[in-house]
């Protein structure tokens, strides 16, 4: 094999392990730092001592097995988490500043937008700093010999998975509203903070210890191959609570929908009065229901899309990396035959861009690689225009403008505060702790009517038009 090869290759250069040029030699490099199982090595196909020496792709492994122009086309997926986190940095700002009747802000939106913005962080530091992804010629860095990697891999990690835990609270908190008109108060609120937060950093802390992160795409950290368990079955495992959340919320509206309308479709019985009487109250109560649904899912569309929006990338990236990324990167070089065509074509033509049809096929393709990198990335931008009000546009040309307007006084700041003029009052309502500011010496009314319970239709008209009108004052979203 090896003479055989030598004659097809010609005059090659060999460096002092055997490996023909460009390939390095894995014994020149004895593994004191950086992410060894992030070495691509396979055996020399030229050794001719039987000692089995290992040639290795130099690192980066990215510049060698994708085209020229994947360096551009991740820096344009980091670049678009920037975007992203402008504008989710624009609305925390609106919801600090602006007053509620405007922003409509609530806890639930808050932490997600953190959650985040944590995790576009960790794509924006490389690409400020960009730190050197290899600790030597064979040897990418990890988290412990950099600490740019370090500390962006873990903002990766821990924000993937804060927001993940926020997913989860806000489908618990819409089936909670919509299924069982129940309204989750202020111990439910700070339950819901303690779990996230505490699950999110206990699970960063075990994917750290156990898997670790090292630079695997271009100059970006990633989780290393094996967190399967402490990370992507995680992953999975709050997307599939989410999902089927979901999936019970949209079954209980569907049924609501259907009894309403086999009621609507029921001859009276008139032969018996007390019959016809239950009858109709049922009728009622049924169509009191679907009014009440209609309304709830009208008012949280956006927590819904929200919702699904996050389980598809939660899928999309799990099923990418734990059957696409890692099973590649585990199985490509352990083959040393299925590896030659390529070698070959690298000794040969020396041009990455030439000899990828005959890598790619053993590795993740490039453009699942950047599917992958700009759906991470465009999370911030979606949830931006999921959560963005035109409202908040105006009260900012209206706040920008008072301090120049004559008309502002202290009667016009009472009636229209701001979180920098005193804290904000929060009402529990709907399944979400909101803002809402309130006129100097009124009190806003948060009084929640259960529906379901009419048993005359003037008063479920009176009771529906009751919840227009405070969904019409505060708004109060989810």
């Amino acid at each position: 094999m090896s003479t055989n090869l030598l004659s097809l290759l010609g005059n090659i250069t060999l460096d002092a392990g055997g490996c023909p040029e460009p390939f390095v030699s894995e014994s020149l490099y004895p593994y004191t730092e950086g992410f060894t199982g992030g070495r691509n090595c396979a055996k020399n196909p030229l050794d001719f001592t039987g000692r089995g020496s290992k040639c290795c792709v130099p690192c980066p492994l990215s510049d060698w097995v994708n085209s020229s122009d994947f360096p551009r086309l991740a820096d344009g997926a980091a670049w678009v988490n920037v975007v992203g986190f402008v504008l989710c940095g624009f609305l925390l700002l609106s919801y600090a500043v602006l007053p509620a009747v405007a922003t409509r802000r609530s806890f639930l939106n808050i932490a997600l937008l953190v959650g985040i913005m944590i995790m576009e962080l960790g794509f924006i530091v490389p690409l400020a700093r960009r730190p050197e992804q290899c600790f030597d010629p064979v040897t990418p860095n990890d988290m412990n010999s950099s600490n740019a990697c370090a500390v962006s891999g873990g903002l990766v990690v821990f924000g993937g998975m804060f927001t993940v835990c926020w997913i989860v609270v806000r489908s618990v908190f819409m089936h909670l509203q919509i299924c069982w008109d129940i309204v989750p108060g202020k111990i439910a609120i700070l339950a819901a903070n303690i779990a996230a937060w505490s699950i999110s950093i206990g699970l960063t802390a075990a994917v750290l210890a156990k898997s670790g992160v090292s630079f695997r795409f271009g100059g970006y950290c990633h989780v290393n191959v094996g967190s399967t368990s402490t990370y992507w079955g995680e992953m999975i495992g709050f997307g599939a609570i989410a999902l089927l959340l979901q999936l019970a919320t949209f079954i209980y509206c569907a049924k609501v929908y259907i009894t309403a309308a086999m009621h609507g479709r029921q001859p009276a019985s008139g032969s018996n009065a007390a019959n016809s009487v239950k009858s109709a109250s049922s009728k009622r109560q049924a169509w009191t229901a679907v009014r009440r649904v209609k309304q709830v899912l009208l008012l949280q569309w956006r927590s819904l899309a929200i919702v699904a929006l996050a389980i598809f990338v939660i899928a999309f990236v799990c099923i990418i990396f734990i059957f696409k990324v890692d099973s590649y990167t585990t199985s490509a070089f352990t083959n040393p035959t299925a590896v030659i065509p390529w070698v070959l074509y690298i000794l040969q033509q020396r041009d990455t861009d030439v000899c990828l049809p005959k890598i790619q096929k053993l590795i993740l393709p490039q453009d699942t690689a950047v599917a992958v990198l700009y759906v991470i990335g465009f999370v911030g931008i979606e949830a931006f225009f999921l959560l963005f009000k035109f409202g908040i546009l105006k009260a900012w040309v209206s706040f920008l403008k008072a301090p120049f307007d004559g008309r502002r006084n202290s009667s016009t700041s009472s009636q229209n505060p701001t979180w920098i003029e005193r804290p904000p009052r929060f009402a529990i309502d709907r399944g979400s702790m909101v803002a809402v500011d309130e006129p100097l010496g009124g009190q806003a009314e948060h009084k929640v009517a259960r529906q379901d319970s009419v048993t005359s239709e003037d008063d479920g008209e009176d009771a529906d038009v009751r919840r227009r009108r405070e969904i019409e004052v505060q708004e109060k979203h989810i």
